[in-house]
Parts: structure tokens; sequence; C-alpha cells
């Protein structure tokens, strides 16, 4: 018993001695980021560690983003704020390796995301296009998808002054660039308030507010004329009513060999004689009216209608423009492209028929020339104006076969041209 006693109490007291001497590890936790935490890249990441050690000091701390040492903490506050301007999208592990004042060390780790830098898109309104009483094209464009995918783009619009996701929403799903919707079903004379919008990972954005008001209803009729008995069809074009076919009243009738800057003088085209009755039975007649002299065209529209002036023409021109444009004007003061707009839907050379899209029906018949021939059907349209121009002529409008303009120019007032009327106020 006495020999247990001599070998078991040293031996108690020597491991209490070793136990009591084993150095212990850095206690240690990462407080930010935590674990599924996404930042983006370019954003500053503050990891922030909390780390004692029970039996000593912590030394240092090592911090590692994957393999790349990032940086050596040496004292509280354990802070580090890292810069990921230039690092890669994707996972990142990030270690700390804690040591204490023996070199021995713990590790803890957190898994974050750096995800590519983003933005909120950039989008933007643009105006609305092809209005008519009761449809209208709306337009927008992403002008930037904010470094990632759009997610869903479209148009608010309605009644209201600052159209939102309770007013009427169209989806367009466009990720890039322009975009359009066309709005059927609207009320006549009505304003109506758009703006486009984009939605990303970083949220939404509108685009400007901007409006647009509906056609009045066009309006079609009839008109009788007491001369010769001709029925016209008319149109009431933005309050002004034309005529939608070429004027046919024919008093007399001469072959394209004679005519005059003074005299009236009115043909028909292809018909050499003068014999009105015959004129008047000839399919030429029937479907393009008369050609007139610009003395004969100053008189031709019946009482209560006048011939057009130039800015008549214009604003014809001016409303197509707004409500299926926009469109412009050149130097020479026509109307680029609005031509297509205009022209009948038939009888245009080599097929280059309009849509017709008011019902104007701008046919094409021709012109008697200043040096006496008929000229120009299935080419052309002209048609006079009452207005003089610069050089003791007048001015004319015209569509042709080889552009979609509405073209101005100015005639020898002996030409013989197309004459369409407009009621007076």
């Amino acid at each position: 018993m006495r020999i247990f006693r001599l070998f078991f109490f040293p031996l108690v007291l020597l491991l209490f001695v070793f136990t009591s001497c084993k150095n212990q590890l850095p206690e240690a936790s990462i407080i930010a980021p935590t674990t599924g935490d996404e930042f983006t890249v370019g954003e500053t990441v503050s990891i922030i560690l909390n780390a004692k050690d029970p039996d000593g000091k912590v030394k240092t701390i090592e911090i590692f983003a994957g393999n790349e040492l990032l940086t050596t903490l040496y004292s509280i506050p354990f802070i580090y704020e890292w810069d990921t301007e230039d690092m890669e999208p994707g996972d990142y592990t990030i270690t700390a390796y804690v040591y204490d004042d023996k070199d021995d060390v713990s590790t803890v780790n957190t898994t974050i995301e750096l995800l590519q830098y983003m933005e909120p898109p950039t989008v933007e309104t643009l105006a609305a296009t092809e209005i008519s009483e009761s449809t209208a094209t709306l337009n927008g464009n992403i002008v930037s998808d904010g470094f990632t995918p759009i997610t869903e783009s479209g148009f608010y619009w309605g009644t209201n002054s600052n159209p939102g996701s309770d007013d009427n929403v169209e989806l367009v799903n466009n990720t890039s660039g322009n975009y359009s919707f066309t709005l059927t079903g609207l009320e006549a004379s009505t304003t109506y308030y758009f703006c486009a919008y984009a939605i990303n990972k970083k949220g939404e954005v509108k685009g400007s507010v901007k409006s647009f008001t509906t056609n009045k209803e066009i309006e079609v009729g009839t008109f009788t004329d007491s001369r010769d008995g001709h029925v016209y069809k008319t149109l009431n074009i933005d309050g002004t009513i034309w005529m939608t076919e070429n004027m046919a009243y024919l008093p007399s009738v001469s072959p394209s060999s004679e005519g005059s800057d003074y005299n009236k003088y009115y043909y028909v085209y292809g018909y050499e004689g003068i014999d009105v009755s015959e004129a008047r039975n000839s399919e030429n007649y029937s479907k393009y009216g008369v050609l007139y002299n610009l003395p004969s065209a100053l008189y031709a529209c019946p009482s209560g209608w006048y011939l057009p002036r130039d800015r008549d023409w214009e604003k014809l021109g001016s409303y197509i423009s707004k409500n299926f444009g926009p469109y412009s004007l050149d130097a020479d003061g026509s109307w680029l492209n609005i031509g297509i707009h205009l022209k009948s839907s038939y009888d245009w050379q080599d097929g280059d028929n309009g849509s017709d899209d008011i019902g104007f029906t701008g046919l094409p018949g021709g012109a008697r020339t200043s040096n006496g021939m008929f000229y120009g059907k299935n080419n052309f349209a002209v048609w006079w104006t009452s207005t003089e121009s610069n050089y003791n002529e007048y001015w004319m409008w015209t569509l042709q076969t080889w552009d979609n303009n509405l073209s101005k120019d100015e005639f020898y007032r002996m030409w013989g041209l197309s004459v369409r009327c407009i009621k007076a106020n």
C-alpha cells in the first residue's frame, strides 16, 4: 500500500502539471459578413472578427479570400475593409487564421457571393406615334439594362396624369433598345398619359410621362355640285372639309396641244378632242377628273368651296405627321415620307401604292405639260394651289412613284393639273 501511494500521488501531480500547462487555442468568430451574404463587385465588404485567447493573447490574424491573403491584423479592433473592385464575380470563402502568442492557430470562415456590378436600368419614354381617333402607338427605349438582365418592361398608361402600376399596364418585355406597343379601342378626342418602365434586380425605373390626344372622329360625307350634278365624297380632316376626289367640272375641253397662261383651259388625260360629252365618258375622266390650267383652276371649285392655299396643304401634311409620324419638312418645304398615307391603295405604277390611311385617295392622274402633252399617269398626282410663288408661278403639291414624299414645287400657269377643293368656313 505504501508503494502504491509513493507512485500514485506523484503521477497525479505530474498529470495535473501537464494539463494545466497545455496551451489553449484562440477563440474566434466572424461577425460580418455572414454566410450567404451578397455584394456587388466594387463594393467594400467590412470583415469584422471577434477573437481572444483564454490563456494568453491574440498575436496576429491573417484574412484570406480563397487563396489570396487580404491582410494581417495585429490588434483590436479586428476589422478589415475589403475593396472588391478588382475581383471577379463568384463565391468567395473568407477564412481568418487566428494566431496566439505561442503560434498556435484557430480558423474560422464564412462564404459570400460577389455579384456583377449592377445599377437600376435607364429607360426613356418616346413620343407616341400613329395616333388616330381610336389607336396610338406607345414608344420607349431601354438605354441601359444596368449591367444585369431586364426582367420586365412595358408601359403604364391611362387618363391619369401620373400613370403607374395601378393604371393600365402593357407588357412588352423588351430587354434593350427601342420597343413599342399599339393601343386600340381608345376614345376619340381624349388625352392619355403614358410612360415606359423597366425592371431589373436593382429595381424599377419609369421614364418621363408623355401625353397624346386622340383625333376627332373623321367625318365622311358627300357634296353635290349644282352646276352638273356631280357627287363628290368629302372628308373632315382636323376641322377642314376636303373633297376626296379630283374636281370633275368640265364646261369645255381642249386637246393637249392647246393652252394658255391667262385663258381658261380644261383637259381630260389622253383625250385629244373637243367634245365634252365624249370626254366625260372616258375612263380617265371617271377616275382622275379634269386637268385645269391655273386660270381655270382658280374658278373650278363650286360656290362655298375654294382652291386650297399653300398653307392648307401644309396643314394637311402637319396632320399626317402628327398622327402617323412624326415626319419632317425638307429645305424646299416638302413633307418627307407622308405620301404613303395619302396615296390611293391602287393604280400606282409597279405596285407603288399607298396605305390611304385617312381616305384621301390620291390617284396618279398625271398632268398636261407646258409643252403640250399628257404625261405621268400612274406615276404622279399633281394639285394646284391658289398661292403665287416668288417667280410669278404658282405652288403645287405632288405625290409620285419614286418616293413617298408630299412634294412642293412651282409650275407655270399653263400646266394642266388636278384640283381638290376645300369647303369655305
